[in-house]
């Protein structure tokens, strides 16, 4: 390591795993998530560029044709979530994804490069780099723990990072902390099995492993001292973490000299993928012991978002609707029973909860196809890694138990941009070992003269620049623009709203949505407030108006987002209900347009009939205000909310036979059915 390139490269490895899980930005819109994101980006990108050119001019860089065809796998499924992102629904999407899950094309394009880098560095530096790797990886993991301890689910510190983490410290989800948590849990074992660190080191990884194993998030020891029991948040994790265990031993067994144990375990793997089935039967088929046992812990949306991944996948079994468009198929093929306070209601939901059924909603079977081989690929690279005597046996089975726990729990979670750096930093790990016989080699720096040098260093720099400003600046400058405007004081965001349309387009999809949608719920918590307070009602009516100016403008680019234009019709009633609008027959017109939109991106939705219906009130039409509520019933027969509302109609206009014939209705649909 004689440049500052090449020092630049090493040292850049560790500052990216240890700070990703906890850099924070206050200022940023999901700054627990977007703030990662995009530091990812930032310092994969410059790392990828020094790669580059070093790749260009050192030898020792260059990855083997042998190596490559290792990565074959991991490229093709890459390649196949870029082509279905082509037939996506909404592509730009695909592409960014949103700034609350950071999850896109993007992320994964920047893993591939991320891991390509992680292969020339074990190349030129063998396992003492990835001792060292690991080691930053625990201690970025090992403060991820302790803020997860200190934050809502803990000691609950005031600090900004810590008032609203989900539980999940400063990564801000407990799900997340929860999966990049696993991978730090595996790699402290991986360390300590190395035999190469000293006492000293040797101890303080136990003590990072401690207060991660024992934190909020899996075995709480903090939950346990107060009477709440010893288990953590991310329970799903938890049970991925036993499998990994449970696989850890058998790992164990495959990787004996002994044929007979080998076979025992063997017959093992087999005899778990028996009972794996077996019980995923069980537990995706309603009334069984484990499906009850699972709805009391997880409530029934689980099996929800299963089904609807599942009628996607039926649609469209090649190319799926995009990847990241699992929005528009929830929405596509909602699910009303998603509405009853049981199953906890998830009405905006962007994922399946399980990586096989986001795959096959997102990208079709092909992708669930190859990410399978993708995984496959990574436990034949730790078989083969044993066999060449890089790594002992109890590594081999650690690194084993870590893959099985990583899948396990994506049976009942999703990745997001640190786990998914994570995964692809392990391949290029592991693929990278077949280059090394070449560490025994000495290799010489390619031949280029300083003029081609300063050539190729001026290209990569420039077009760094480029993509810099736009994937990592602008989105990351339209992110603080969001939170600005919508953190502002209401007499203020009038003028911000309009500059959202400016910049990069990434948050203009489900970002944009989410947000209007809460600055609805916060008027509709207490409207009468509002109306009956002439200091606040001006600034607030202004405030909904122009906010319903750039929603428009923005519906004409995003015309795929339900919760986009439900949002506009729900700030809509609210401005006629604070202003008291009498019936404009052109409004009326407009605001039937957006929900017949609306209606053709979910038309099982019971939400846009009730609306459709206030609009029909609102210009007195009877006959179609009926129509709308009965239609809301058609579509969700057990759901009380259409019932509840088209009752309370026909008591005000008078129709007691509308009225009984509804009652009868609903208590033949509802058990215990009470008017409220």
């Amino acid at each position: 390591m004689n440049t500052f390139k090449e020092k630049a490269l090493k040292y850049g490895s560790y500052i990216l795993v240890l700070f990703a899980p906890l850099v924070f930005l206050s200022r940023n819109l999901y700054p627990h998530i977007s703030t990662k994101t995009f530091f990812i980006y930032a310092v994969v990108e410059i790392l990828f560029f020094i790669w580059l050119y070093l790749v260009v001019t050192d030898k020792s860089y260059q990855v083997s044709k042998r190596t490559i065809l290792y990565f074959l796998p991991l490229i093709l499924f890459v390649s196949w979530m870029s082509i279905s992102a082509l037939f996506a629904v909404n592509p730009h999407l695909s592409f960014w994804s949103s700034f609350g899950r950071g999850t896109g094309l993007l992320t994964l394009y920047h893993s591939l490069a991320l891991s390509f880098v992680i292969t020339s560095l074990v190349k030129k530096y063998g396992i003492p780099y990835i001792i060292s790797l690991f080691q930053w990886f625990v201690l970025g993991g090992f403060l991820l723990a302790m803020s997860v301890w200190l934050g809502t689910d803990g000691f609950k510190f005031s600090a900004t990072v810590l008032v609203k983490d989900a539980g999940g410290g400063f990564a801000g989800n407990s799900t997340v902390t929860a999966g990049y948590l696993l991978f730090t849990l595996a790699l402290s074992g991986f360390l300590l099995l190395s035999k190469s660190l000293s006492v000293k080191k040797n101890i303080l990884i136990i003590i990072a492993t401690f207060f991660i194993a024992f934190s909020p998030v899996f075995l709480s020891l903090y939950s346990f001292f107060n009477g709440n029991g010893l288990l953590g948040t991310a329970r799903g994790t938890l049970l991925g973490v036993g499998a990994g265990f449970l696989f850890l031993g058998v790992g164990y067994m495959f990787f004996s000299k002994n044929k007979v144990i080998k076979g025992l375990s063997i017959t093992s793997i087999v005899l778990a993928l028996v009972t794996f089935v077996f019980l995923w039967v069980q537990l995706v088929t309603p009334n069984t012991y484990l499906n009850n046992k699972f709805t009391e812990e997880a409530r029934n949306s689980r099996f929800i978002f299963w089904n609807i991944a599942q009628k996607a996948m039926n649609e469209r079994p090649v190319f799926g609707y995009g990847p990241e468009n699992y929005s528009i198929a929830y929405q596509t093929y909602f699910n009303p029973q998603i509405l009853v306070s049981e199953n906890n209601f998830e009405g905006w939901n962007d994922r399946a909860h399980n990586i096989f059924y986001e795959l096959g909603a997102t990208a079709g079977y092909p992708s669930i196809i190859l990410y399978s081989i993708f995984l496959l690929s990574l436990f034949y690279a730790i078989c083969r890694l044993y066999n060449q005597n890089n790594i002992n046996r109890l590594q081999a089975s650690v690194l084993v138990g870590l893959l099985t726990a990583y899948i396990v729990n994506n049976l009942f979670t999703f990745d997001s941009s640190l786990s998914l750096m994570c995964l692809f930093i392990l391949s290029g790990i592991l693929y990278s070992f077949e280059d090394q016989n070449d560490l025994k080699q000495k290799s010489l720096p390619v031949q280029i003269n300083k003029s081609t040098k300063k050539i190729i260093a001026a290209v990569l720099i420039v077009v760094f620049i480029i993509l810099y400003i736009f994937i990592v600046y602008m989105p990351l400058s339209k992110s603080r623009a969001y939170s600005n405007t919508f953190a502002s004081a209401i007499n203020k965001r009038p003028d911000l709203y309009s500059k959202l349309l400016e910049g990069s387009r990434m948050g203009g999809d489900w970002d944009a949505s989410g947000m209007a949608f809460e600055v609805y719920k916060k008027y509709a918590s207490n409207p009468s407030v509002v109306k009956n307070d002439p200091k606040i009602l001006p600034y607030a009516v202004k405030d909904i108006t122009a906010l319903l100016l750039y929603l428009e403008e923005l519906s004409e680019i995003n015309k795929s987002d339900y919760r986009l234009y439900i949002s506009r019709n729900f700030l809509q009633n609210t401005v006629t209900y604070l202003t008291d609008s009498p019936y404009n027959e052109d409004m009326s017109r407009k605001t039937l347009a957006v929900l017949d939109h609306a209606k053709s991106l979910s038309p099982t939705n019971p939400n846009v009939y009730w609306s459709i219906a206030q609009v029909k009130i609102w210009g007195g039409d009877l006959k179609g205000t009926e129509e709308a509520y009965r239609k809301a019933i058609e579509v969700a027969p057990n759901i009380a909310s259409s019932y509840n509302l088209l009752l309370k109609y026909a008591q005000v206009v008078g129709d007691q036979k509308l009225f009984n014939e509804v009652m009868l209705q609903a208590k033949e649909n509802i058990k215990g059915y009470e008017l409220k």
